[in-house]
């Protein structure tokens, strides 16, 4: 029993020096690394900004148009052309035409077109307009389903960490314990050799040791799954070895329930983006009314 003892105590300083060496993590550190570094945020700010690159995007319709065509012709074979005198036809005063036989020979050779259209939209103009305020309210949209996905992701960060911390705690206290029992069977087992206590006594301590060392292999395996959940939160490998650090108690506070609705009802991302769904429907209604208008513009060639 001496070599049990031993070896736990070695395995309880081992795992202190482990978490000694291994870098520790605040809370306020990890929300800030999740909030830098987690994917779901990530891909939720690239929606905003291809949001923001979509509203630029309906701008410029508001704007004249301006096309460039450049059309490039080679003749491939010699062509003539043989007109005779009147043709087209003789009048009194111009005379026949043409006035004699005319010949009209080509030869091989590239000819160039370059033609420019200007063209401005008029009626298209309120179209446009509530084109480019729905892609205002996909971008609004967009910003709130970001503010979501940080508050979540931070509330997942906040119970990973405290739910390391609560199986760290146990790990410490089951670790405690099987050093407790290992000297108390040690105890116990001198006191049968002895005749001063039951073999049955010594089976109950072995029990109770080796459900402690079942409880202590539990709570290793589930540190590891918390910590390798977490470090996904963080947007890290998931291999990463870290520690966390105790948080200080929170003094308790009063909340006003008024108050805290009011402050949810103003705050809350997900009534904000109810509210923006709201005008982006009513929005949607006046852009269907708006293709009844006929298309009218300007343009110039």
């Amino acid at each position: 029993m001496l070599t049990v003892l031993i070896y736990l105590l070695i395995t309880h300083s081992t795992f202190a020096q482990n978490t000694d060496a291994v870098p520790v993590i605040s809370l306020e550190e990890a929300l800030i690394m999740a909030a830098e570094q987690n994917t779901d945020i990530e891909n939720a700010f690239i929606e905003t900004e291809i949001a923001d690159d979509a509203i630029w995007a309906a701008k410029t319709r508001l704007l004249p148009e301006l096309n460039l065509s450049l059309y490039e012709f080679y003749h491939l074979n010699d062509e003539a052309f043989t007109f005779d005198q009147g043709a087209f036809g003789t009048f009194p005063i111009i005379a026949p035409i043409p006035a004699e036989h005319t010949e009209i020979a080509t030869a091989p050779d590239f000819t160039t077109y370059l033609t420019a259209t200007v063209a401005q939209p008029i009626s298209l103009l309120y179209k446009i307009s509530l084109l480019v305020k729905q892609r205002e309210l996909q971008k609004a949209l967009s910003d709130q389903n970001l503010r979501a996905r940080v508050n979540d992701v931070s509330d997942e960060v906040k119970k990973q960490y405290y739910q390391i911390l609560k199986t760290q705690s146990s790990h410490e206290a089951t670790l405690e314990k099987i050093v407790f029992l290992s000297s108390l069977l040690e105890l116990v087992e001198r006191d049968v050799a002895v005749g001063r206590l039951l073999e049955k006594d010594s089976l109950e301590v072995k029990a109770r040791l080796s459900r402690a060392e079942y409880e202590k292999l539990k709570q290793e395996n589930s540190l590891k799954t918390d910590k390798e959940r977490f470090n996904r939160l963080l947007g890290r490998d998931v291999e990463m070895p870290f520690a966390v650090a105790d948080v200080p108690y929170a003094a308790p506070f009063v909340v006003d329930v008024r108050e805290a609705e009011e402050t949810a009802l103003a705050q809350r991302p997900e009534i904000k983006a109810a509210e923006i769904r709201v005008e982006f429907s009513e929005k949607e209604v006046k852009l269907k009314k708006s293709e009844y208008i006929p298309n009218v513009g300007v343009e110039l060639s």
